[in-house]
């Protein structure tokens, strides 16, 4: 159950509002039809070009992993893929239902402290990039600090170190696990380690699964 469930100021989060943005809609492998509203001033780019790249990217490196990519976004006013942008991606099968939040983040957290767990995600991703071809190597993943554990969600943060094509490249994770209509949701924003800010990062996730969750 811990490999399952893993993947990457209580007054500032709780008297925070919530804030409603893009609506996406996206499929399951059983059929259902999914949502998620994403942080304010965040855009759905999966059809461009670049996004498809990028997606096809995220499915090679998680490809034999329990959780699927399924949408990529970045910042509204950027024509490029600079940073921060963001993925969300879901558990591949249905949560039962007496499955709670409070369960699957405990169990997430779980996860989080196993390094064995950590040490074969790291051996399996760059498996991953290796027979795709990627051009990418993941070096390290550092410890998953808590940032925020309610009802609504589970937020997080890491940094990872690895290379593409050779350079060097350190990046801060900040993610939230929340569970909507059965399904758990992985929505993970990447920030450059010079200009990471976890804490207004975790407020967006927080905001995006809220709203997620208060849709109907």
């Amino acid at each position: 159950m811990r490999y399952i469930f893993y993947i990457l100021f209580f007054t500032f989060f709780i008297n925070s509002p919530v804030f409603s943005d893009e609506k996406v809609y996206f499929n399951t492998n059983t059929g259902d039809k999914l949502s998620i509203i994403l942080p304010k001033g965040y855009c759905d780019f999966s059809d461009t070009n670049i996004g498809k790249e990028a997606l096809s990217t995220l499915k090679k490196t998680l490809y034999n992993q329990v959780i699927e990519p399924k949408l990529v976004y970045k910042i509204c006013t950027s024509d490029k893929l600079n940073y921060p942008w963001g993925y969300v991606a879901i558990f591949k099968q249905k949560i039962p239902y007496n499955i709670t939040q409070s369960e699957l983040s405990e169990l997430s957290i779980e996860g989080f402290q196993d390094k064995t767990t950590s040490e074969t995600i790291i051996k399996d991703i760059n498996k991953n990039h290796k027979n795709f071809d990627t051009k990418t190597k993941i070096d390290d993943i550092s410890k998953m600090n808590i940032l925020w554990n309610d009802k609504d969600a589970l937020i997080f943060y890491t940094t990872t170190k690895g290379s593409f094509e050779g350079e060097q490249i350190v990046e801060v994770v900040t993610g939230s696990i929340f569970l909507y209509k059965q399904y758990a949701y992985y929505n993970y924003m990447v920030e450059k380690l010079s200009q990471n800010n976890p804490l207004k990062v975790a407020q967006e996730l927080l905001n995006s699964a809220k709203a997620t969750k208060e849709q109907y």
